[in-house]
Formats: structure tokens, C-alpha cells, sequence
């Protein structure tokens, strides 16, 4: 009982100095690019905002510490070519903020650059991602999944993947999930997020 005592506030510790890598990636599909020549009234929305709850879960030596937060996000086109996106994720009291930019390759292919500051601490991720669109108008759904490597402020640099979906439930208004996973050699991060978004 004492070693699990003695794992679990250690996990509790690597936890809070962690935290902070869990916003630096998607939360939102990619906005579809615009085309060009398109009235501006015939164009598809190119930004989106959403508003989740989200579960963490911190994993090392077989003992799992779950926490809960919020989380509130907006992705919006910038040309055809790239994606900005910001986000606030507050969990147990700590504000985290992450901003990244999305780099349009062609074939729903893109390139992720992202930074996110919490506790002073900066930390960077890239990643590779793809996007997926239902091409059927009366079931629209979207979806990014990305792989790539977060490198955190003074420490060894890990893999994370992630996938980002939204349903559409009426105009504009989307049901949203957000699963992101980052994985080191002793602890493995988890969030998963449900909540409401609105493309505009």
C-alpha cells in the first residue's frame, strides 16, 4: 500500500508539472478552405468555436489519477492555405493557453506547429495530420487525426497523437469530440473531450 502511496503522489507531482502539454493540438476539423471566386455569402463557414468538458488521465507504473477541466476553442481559415487556432484549457485551478498554425499540403494533408504556455513553462509540439468530410449533405461530419512529437519545456521529447470530430446537429451548431494522447517512457497523458461548437 505505501508503494502505491509513494507512485501516486509522485504521479500527482509529474501531473502538475506536465499539464500544461495537454491543448497543442487540434480541437476543432480543419475549416474547409474557401475557393476562390466565391461570393462572400456563398462561401462555407471558415471558423469554429467550441466549448468542452474535459477528462484527463494520468498513467504511470499501473496507477491511473483522473482529473476533469473545461475547455473553450477556436480554429479559423486564413487563406486557402493555413489555420490558425487558440485555446484555454483550465484544470484543478491551472490556465493553460495554446496557440498553433496549420499548414494546408494538398489532399487534406497538413502540417501542425504549436506552442502552449502554463506555469511559465513553453512548450512546442508538431505533427502531421489528415482530414477526413463526409461527402454524404445529410450526415456531415468532419474529422482531423494527427501523429506527432511534443517536446516540453526541459524535459524529453514524446509522442502524442490526436483526433478532433464534429457531427453537425443543426446549422451551424456541432457536436463535438476531442481525444488527444501523449506518451513518455514512465507516463502517458490522456484527455478526452465532448461539448458544443458553432462554425461561422
Amino acid at each position: 500500500m505505501k508503494k502505491v502511496c509513494i507512485v501516486l503522489v509522485s504521479t500527482l507531482v509529474a501531473l502538475l508539472s506536465m499539464v500544461a502539454m495537454a491543448s497543442a493540438v487540434s480541437f476543432y476539423p480543419l475549416p474547409p478552405p474557401s475557393e476562390k471566386g466565391l461570393p462572400k455569402a456563398e462561401r462555407p463557414p471558415s471558423s469554429a468555436v467550441g466549448l468542452y468538458a474535459a477528462s484527463w488521465q494520468f498513467e504511470s507504473g499501473g496507477v491511473a489519477v483522473t482529473m476533469s477541466g473545461t475547455l473553450a476553442t477556436i480554429e479559423s481559415s486564413v487563406g486557402k492555405d493555413y489555420v490558425l487556432g487558440a485555446a484555454r484549457n483550465s484544470i484543478e485551478g491551472i490556465d493553460l493557453w495554446e496557440i498553433h498554425a496549420t499548414r494546408r499540403m494538398g489532399k487534406d494533408l497538413g502540417i501542425q506547429v504549436g506552442e502552449v504556455t502554463a506555469e511559465g513553462a513553453t512548450d512546442w509540439q508538431v505533427a502531421g495530420l489528415k482530414s477526413f468530410r463526409s461527402k454524404d449533405a445529410k450526415k456531415p461530419w468532419a474529422a482531423d487525426v494527427g501523429l506527432g512529437i511534443y517536446m516540453p519545456d526541459g524535459g524529453d521529447t514524446a509522442g502524442q497523437a490526436f483526433v478532433a470530430g464534429s457531427y453537425d446537429i443543426s446549422k451551424g451548431i456541432t457536436a463535438n469530440l476531442s481525444v488527444w494522447s501523449i506518451a513518455f517512457q514512465d507516463l502517458s497523458v490522456t484527455r478526452t473531450a465532448f461539448g458544443v461548437g458553432y462554425r461561422f
